[in-house]
């Protein structure tokens, strides 16, 4: 008997309840349902954990839509997430009655998720609370621990959506847009302009207002795909 293709989650299990608060969180806060995005082998062990609970939690929750792999490189496979599994485990979470999963996966076949107010309050608690115990005090000291990725500085918090972003930000006083599209070349004009920049910038302009355009035609024009090597672009 295999006992990994026969495992079941006892939800009732506080350490199991607590893996699958994580992985929900990571998977909100990192995939979408509108368009599949890279996420990295280490990250999703990371938050989905490696014993059978987590292979479970990847089977049933994730949605690999590009299994291409590249080593050596910055293409990572794509995924994006089963919203009737989610819907489950959050009402798991939640307290809400449900029957096996099993049963509730045959009855919502179509994988159709349907977000209530409370869904959305709950989601959005979720990923407050954990991000408070993972980043609380780096946000109360305003001292960042970041990342050297890709020959660029990374912190793990401008992964979370716009949407959570803006509320965690805002409870700690920082009330402005931190998202800045095309970063480097939009701080790097503002600075010469401030430091008496006064010249016609119409490439700079052009790249800046039309940042996807632009990258698109460098990588056709050096005869790359842009998905796997946006640090080159």
């Amino acid at each position: 008997m295999n006992n990994k293709k026969n495992y079941k989650p006892n939800f009732v299990d506080k350490r199991v309840r607590e893996r699958i608060e994580k992985a929900l969180f990571g998977t909100v806060v990192n995939l979408s349902l509108k368009k599949s995005k890279p996420w990295s082998h280490e990250a999703i062990k990371y938050f989905y954990g490696k014993n059978d609970l987590g292979n479970w939690l990847r089977e049933n929750l994730l949605i690999c839509t590009d299994d291409l792999y590249v080593p050596d490189t910055t293409k990572l496979k794509e995924w994006t997430y089963d919203p009737a599994v989610y819907t489950y485990l959050r009402k798991v979470l939640r307290g809400d009655r449900v029957p096996s999963f099993e049963t509730y996966i045959k009855k919502n076949p179509k994988r159709v998720m349907y977000e209530t107010k409370k869904d959305v309050v709950f989601d959005n608690t979720l990923i407050n609370e954990l991000v408070m115990r993972s980043y609380g005090k780096e946000l109360k000291a305003m001292e960042f621990d970041y990342n050297d990725k890709s020959q660029r500085l990374w912190h793990p918090l401008q992964n979370i959506k716009k949407i959570h972003k803006k509320t965690i930000f805002a409870r700690h006083g920082l009330l402005y847009n931190y998202d800045v599209e095309a970063c480097a070349p939009t701080v790097l004009l503002q600075l010469a302009k401030h430091r008496g920049l006064d010249v016609y910038t119409p490439a700079m302009d052009l790249m800046l207002s039309e940042k996807k355009k632009v990258r698109q035609y460098l990588a056709d024009s050096i005869g790359v795909d842009i998905k796997g090597t946006p640090d080159q672009l």
